[in-house]
């Protein structure tokens, strides 16, 4: 006797954040990234970018003689940089959260369909 006869099947558990991988059918907003590892990967790399970038900014990345920038914006030229880099590495840490999110209930469905969800 099967052990699974006996048991209800389980339902299939729901996409979390169906919206970022828009569904088998769906229109796929973000085609590059449906695939969790591949958000990861993106998430880490504008994450990366994006904090490299704060530090070199704050590391003196100005020159002695200036820039055109600096003279031009002064004081809101850093702030202009700081915001820049903040958006950056928000995205990155967004897609990094979302491929973590997502990534179990991918392994599952392959493994429970063989084949990928999209």
């Amino acid at each position: 006797m099967d052990p699974s006869e006996g048991r209800p099947r389980t339902p299939e558990p729901a996409e979390p954040l169906p919206w970022f991988g828009g569904g088998r059918n769906g229109p796929h907003r973000f085609g590059a990234l449906r695939r969790p590892k591949d958000a990861v990967i993106a998430g880490l790399l504008v994450l990366v970018l994006g904090i490299g970038t704060l530090v070199s900014g704050l590391n003196g990345g100005h020159s002695s003689r200036g820039s055109s920038v600096s003279d031009a914006l002064g004081s809101w030229g850093d702030v202009v940089a700081l915001f820049i880099c903040a958006v950056v590495s928000g995205l990155g840490a967004f897609l990094f959260v979302v491929g973590v999110v997502r990534h179990p209930w991918y392994r599952r469905y392959r493994r429970t369909h063989g084949r990928p969800p999209f």
